[in-house]
């Protein structure tokens, strides 16, 4: 078997963290919907912050070279997701390019957290 399995594996489950907190501010974050201004602000960070890794310098990191530190980052990107009007994958994948991971693997991680979200775990 292939070691950067295991090492993804180690890595998803510390980016989870974030993840499953914020599952319990997901009622709280979602009353922020009744004002039409304040999403309309979310959504227009949301772009910036999507955006904002094409000005970043590529990433070279992969399973292999990412740290701890580095996804739970990534998972706190995934806390934002939360919030109405961002997007978990934008900002997960954002969070993890600024944290130098290559473009591909950034992407990957996201989307692998992306089915616990969804599942509501």
């Amino acid at each position: 078997m292939d070691s950067a399995i295991f090492l993804d594996m180690r890595l998803l489950r510390v980016a989870a963290i974030p993840l499953i907190i914020s599952i319990l501010f997901y009622g709280k974050a979602g009353t922020l919907v009744s004002n039409l201004g304040i999403l309309a602000l979310f959504l227009l960070l949301n772009g910036f912050l999507v955006m904002l890794p094409r000005l970043l310098s590529q990433g070279n990191k992969d399973s292999k070279m990412m740290s701890m530190l580095d996804a739970l980052f990534i998972g706190l990107g995934g806390a934002v997701g939360v919030i109405p009007g961002f997007s978990r994958t934008g900002a997960m994948t954002a969070f993890g390019l600024a944290r130098g991971a290559e473009r591909s693997y950034a992407l990957d991680l996201a989307l692998l957290l992306g089915i616990p979200s969804m599942a509501g775990v």
